[in-house]
């Protein structure tokens, strides 16, 4: 209800960054919601134990691929296999889907 209530004044970036906290505090047991407009009380350390929770290292590169790689597999988990859904969902296309795939399956091999 916060969320629909909030009058959203940093827009579009604002709302990724307050989803985004929400996503990570709500991977960690025992954290309070976070509001829109609330600015950082601390939490900012809570932010960076996903990266130890994860299990991300390397260069950005390196882990912005891990994270991409393992929210692909998260989306196709929950579209049942299905490329094509999952591709929609991604905002990606279909082609690039498969492109990206297919170099996980080359970098284990």
């Amino acid at each position: 209800q916060s969320l629909l209530t909030y009058d959203w004044p940093g827009n579009v970036r604002e709302l990724r960054n307050v989803i985004e906290r929400m996503v990570i505090n709500s991977t960690i047991e025992g954290l309070p919601y976070v509001r829109p407009g609330a600015e950082s009380d601390g939490s900012q350390t809570v932010s960076y134990k996903i990266f130890k929770l994860l299990s991300l290292k390397g260069t950005l590169k390196e882990v912005m691929q891990q994270v991409e790689k393992q929210y692909i597999k998260y989306v196709l988990d929950e579209c049942g296999g299905k490329i094509g859904k999952a591709a929609e969902r991604l905002g990606i296309s279909r082609t690039i889907l498969y492109r990206k795939l297919k170099s996980y399956k080359e970098k284990k091999g």
